[in-house]
């Protein structure tokens, strides 16, 4: 049990959800809107893109072990990497190993999915593995070029919601890439709020994401801008009836947003403070794919 609970805390298997979440969503959309659905092919797009995702972790944790988890002085459960929480029973080199086994996999499972008659399977399967890699693989560093943001964003939203409805119609839709934004958006957010307590460290080791560039007090006014961004997309794809009319209910999390930005206005320089916000935003993007999910119920529509 022991080792169990050390390797969820190293692969931060919790925040899969990010990822599983989505396809789930996508799923049931392309089930309610086209009356199309497979088990088969369901079952391993969202095994292929839960490796991959898993596999993304470990291998950021191995590039930025000696390097901004080491120097972290404000290292939570929420950013800073898995090092804090494993040190001592798993090591550097340990992560390059369990990265490699969850890239092959997610390829040996994209890779059936190709062999179930969706050929371009594997180029979406190989984009996931690619930003996945380049956001911490030196000298791309991704992350380290103010890019990692929008890798991110595009990673855990459009891409997944298009894979998985190329997957299971076997077709292309726009709007299937569409869907995936708010969804993005909110994960955006995650990563946003995770890189304050991370300022001080990733600015010494010379990691210049977006928040280490825009300082601070700048960076508040991101955070709030990618909240509103989500949720303005979530009404205007409702308008466009992209989106059904229930899906209007994930603007049941905009209180809980708007106590974030509050309480970020006054704490964003004090990291401890901010644990609770890095909490909740977390909290605020599993409750808003749980209500987006439950607005594209065959029940509903």
């Amino acid at each position: 049990m022991k080792n169990l609970k050390l390797y969820v805390r190293a692969l931060r298997l919790p925040f899969i959800t990010a990822s599983a979440l989505l396809v789930i969503f996508t799923g049931l959309y392309v089930y309610t809107s086209q009356g199309i659905f497979n088990w088969n092919l369901f079952l391993l797009t969202l095994l292929g893109v839960s490796f991959a995702h898993l596999a993304s972790n470990t291998i950021n944790d191995y590039f930025d072990w000696d390097k901004s988890d080491k120097v972290n002085a404000f290292a939570t459960e929420f950013n800073g990497g898995s090092r804090k929480n494993i040190e001592g029973n798993f090591f550097k080199f340990d992560f390059l190993k369990m990265s490699i086994v969850l890239f092959i996999l997610s390829l040996i499972l994209f890779m059936g999915i190709v062999f179930s008659k969706r050929p371009l399977a594997i180029y979406f399967g190989l984009a996931g593995l690619i930003l996945g890699s380049l956001y911490s693989l030196p000298p791309f560093s991704l992350q380290s070029r103010g890019l990692g943001e929008s890798v991110i964003f595009l990673a855990f939203g459009p891409l997944i919601t298009a894979a998985t409805g190329y997957i299971l119609t076997g077709m292309f839709s726009l709007n299937h890439a569409l869907i995936g934004i708010p969804a993005g958006l909110f994960v955006t957010a995650i990563i946003w709020i995770n890189e304050f307590p991370d300022f001080i460290a990733d600015r010494e080791v010379g990691k210049k994401t977006l928040v280490v560039r825009m300082g601070l007090k700048t960076s508040r006014y991101a955070y709030l801008t990618i909240f509103f961004l989500a949720y303005a997309f979530v009404v205007y794809f409702v308008i466009i009836e992209i989106l059904p009319l229930l899906s209007l209910i994930t603007l049941l999390g905009v209180p809980i947003a708007l106590s974030n930005i509050v309480k970020l206005w006054t704490k964003f320089e004090q990291p401890k403070e901010l644990v609770p916000v890095q909490a909740k935003t977390i909290m605020l993007h599993a409750l808003s794919m749980v209500l987006l999910i439950i607005s594209v119920l065959p029940f509903f529509n």
